[in-house]
């Protein structure tokens, strides 16, 4: 009986039963961190290029967003200045699709996204994530 009054080694072993379970929710945590992030980042992408869309679409002196591959341009250049070295942004924003008078969007500009995340950012996650954005602003006369 003298085995079961020894108590050297117990943290250890608590340690051992606790670690991973405290690092898989960590790793979690900062992962759901990311997928918002990646979220607010590609709506405002989305926002900022259909206000630029609504503004200019019609204005026959706009340098940017006047036509169909200036307003890409202008969601790339967007991107790659909210672009992180995990992140690259730019490569979605060939994705967009831009729309004028689409439905649900009667007399205005209409951009949609669907971006899905990158496999090597989702450790625990078996499925692919794909996030939809879509947004619509009136055309400025």
């Amino acid at each position: 009986m003298k085995f079961a009054s020894n108590e050297r080694g117990s943290t250890a072993l608590e340690f051992a039963i606790v670690a991973p379970i405290w690092v898989a929710f960590v790793v979690g945590l900062m992962q759901i961190g990311m997928t918002f992030w990646v979220n607010n980042m590609m709506h405002n992408m989305v926002d900022a290029t259909a206000r630029c869309m609504a503004i200019n679409v019609k204005n026959p002196s706009a340098t940017v967003c006047f036509d169909q591959s200036s307003m890409r341009t202008y969601a790339q250049n967007y991107a790659k200045s909210t672009s992180s070295k995990v992140f690259d942004f730019s490569a979605s924003a060939s994705l967009l699709t831009l729309s004028e008078g689409a439905s649900g969007c009667a007399g205005g500009s209409k951009v949609s996204l669907n971006y899905t995340m990158p496999k090597n950012i989702l450790f625990f996650y078996p499925k692919t994530i794909t996030l939809n954005f879509s947004t619509c602003y009136p055309n400025w006369s």
